[in-house]
């Protein structure tokens, strides 16, 4: 199977809408009830272990800003460079998570893998983004 420049961008902004509504069930519809996801210091076998996670997580922090900085496609990978703006939900402080990541697409257009490489970091070439300062410095 070999995507699309658009349809890898469709793909994309379904997850990244999913994401920031924090729509569980969005977002789990388009993993592979098998997927793999590997993230710095763990890995991730199956939609059961990515809701437990993806529930823990937004239980403690909020995505108030996403972005696709770049992406590119081969054949039925997808790398990306992104980042995103997160609110402490206790204590409201915003931090800034960059990173890039690769995704392999099914022929249904489900992820079967991902794996991410990132930071949390409020500084680079990612702050250039005018909406990404905006993002760390409004207030809910």
């Amino acid at each position: 199977m070999t995507l699309t420049l658009e349809s890898a961008k469709q793909i994309l902004d379904q997850r990244d809408r999913s994401f920031m509504d924090c729509d569980l069930a969005k977002y789990l519809d388009i993993w592979h009830d098998d997927c793999v996801v590997e993230v710095p210091g763990t890995t991730l076998n199956g939609k059961q272990e990515l809701k437990a996670t993806i529930e823990a997580i937004w239980s403690a922090m909020e995505p108030v800003h996403m972005e696709t900085r770049s992406f590119g496609v081969n054949g039925s990978l997808i790398h990306q460079e992104f980042a995103i703006v997160w609110r402490n939900r206790e204590t409201n402080e915003r931090t800034l998570q960059t990173g890039m990541s690769v995704c392999e697409c099914g022929a249904d257009n489900r992820w079967l893998w991902l794996r991410d490489y990132f930071d949390s970091v409020e500084r680079g070439s990612a702050m250039k983004s005018s909406k990404v300062a905006q993002a760390l410095q409004d207030k809910k």
